[in-house]
């Protein structure tokens, strides 16, 4: 697994946490998603530094927001991961860019705007929505 710059470069153990989550694509690894999870916890609550364009963003949302998540079907995690995005294209993409390791899946789900923990806009054109607690009943 990829891993930021040592902690020591960064001024807050969020600052690093946040690096650490930005740059891993693939994922972490499962000893990691504890860690994350109280990272993560509620956005008001969230431990997850946020830029102000990230926090306008947030504030800029619906009281309910309908995000997506691509997934590959093999993968036994499938859609049970933090990483959600509201622009399904971009799931897409996620969904399909291993074909070799079988079929793309992308599902929605509608969420309270309180259920986001966190909005990364670092990855270019991507905007990631951290959201911690999808269950069944939320999927569209």
């Amino acid at each position: 697994m990829a891993q930021p710059r040592p902690r020591e470069e960064f001024e807050s153990d969020g600052d690093y946490l946040k690096a650490f989550w930005i740059m891993s694509e693939f994922g972490v690894d499962e000893d990691a998603c504890g860690l994350f999870d109280s990272f993560f916890n509620g956005y008001f609550t969230s431990q997850c530094p946020q830029t102000s364009e990230e926090k306008k963003h947030w504030d800029e949302l619906p009281a309910v927001v309908t995000i997506f998540r691509g997934y590959n079907a093999n993968n036994p995690r499938k859609w049970d991961g933090f990483s959600w995005t509201p622009d399904e294209k971009v799931a897409q993409f996620f969904a399909n860019r291993r074909p070799e390791e079988g079929v793309g899946v992308v599902i929605s789900a509608e969420v309270s705007k309180d259920r986001i923990c966190a909005v990364f806009l670092q990855r270019g054109s991507e905007v990631e929505y951290i959201v911690t607690d999808v269950s069944d009943e939320d999927l569209k």
